[in-house]
């Protein structure tokens, strides 16, 4: 599920920071605009690619390398200077990192881990990779409360893939045994399409997350998970 945002700041300053270097490297003379919006181009492309395909085909070389594709550059560039873009662009990330969009989340987390339940995160990555997502900030905030974290670039299958989802299964054991039923296990998930289709077509309980009127917040979260737990199915699973 979508647990952060960005950082107010952060993508401002990405689109600062890859307009000046690409000056510096190559005199481009085009508007920040621009730049803004061949990221934020790109960064729907890959997100609707990994949906249609299920895979997680692009490298973070491939995006940016489509994002100076888009602003007509792509000639001129390097694969140094890509590279290096990649290093400034994971320094800022740090620098800014995301914020949970519950102010709540640990707290409802661990309350749900107290009720003896495992955690895992299942996410898509995209211009940020799994590697720096966790060292700049999951690992920090929710290493001692998320059991392992499953991201696409690292396991090739993307959301909503049913693979993603079912490789947490296998290594879950209970007593010894390896063979978890999915029906004991409830994703949450803000994405109609990645989440809450891939984790029911891998047999899972869903819970559909929203920040506008129609879906369920988090804070609901220990709530669904009793009524599960006590066999009521009036929860809902859109």
């Amino acid at each position: 599920m979508t647990l952060i945002r960005s950082h107010p700041l952060y993508k401002k300053e990405r689109v600062l920071k890859v307009h000046t270097l690409l000056h510096e490297f190559i005199d481009y003379k085009g508007p920040t605009t621009g730049v803004k919006g061949a990221i934020e181009y790109v960064d729907r492309y890959h997100t609707m690619v990994c949906e249609k395909t299920q895979y997680h085909n692009m490298s973070q070389r491939d995006l940016w390398f489509m994002v100076m594709y888009q602003l007509g550059i792509h000639e001129r560039i390097t694969l140094e200077q890509v590279d290096f873009i990649i290093a400034q662009c994971n320094e800022l990330f740090g620098l800014y990192p995301p914020e949970f969009i519950e102010k709540d989340t640990i707290k409802i987390l661990k309350e749900v881990a107290a009720m003896g339940i495992t955690i895992d995160i299942i996410s898509n990555t995209g211009f940020i990779t799994s590697g720096t997502l966790r060292r700049s900030f999951l690992d920090k905030t929710l290493g001692k409360i998320v059991r392992k974290m499953y991201f696409s670039d690292a396991y090739v299958w993307a959301k909503p893939n049913r693979e993603l989802f079912e490789s947490s299964l296998r290594s879950v054991t209970i007593n010894g045994n390896r063979d978890f039923d999915p029906h004991n296990v409830l994703h949450v998930g803000d994405n109609i399409i990645a989440d809450i289709k891939g984790a029911k077509d891998a047999g899972f309980h869903t819970m559909w997350i929203n920040c506008g009127p129609e879906g369920d917040k988090l804070n609901q979260l220990p709530d669904y998970i009793k009524k599960l737990n006590n066999g009521e199915d009036s929860c809902r699973e859109t």
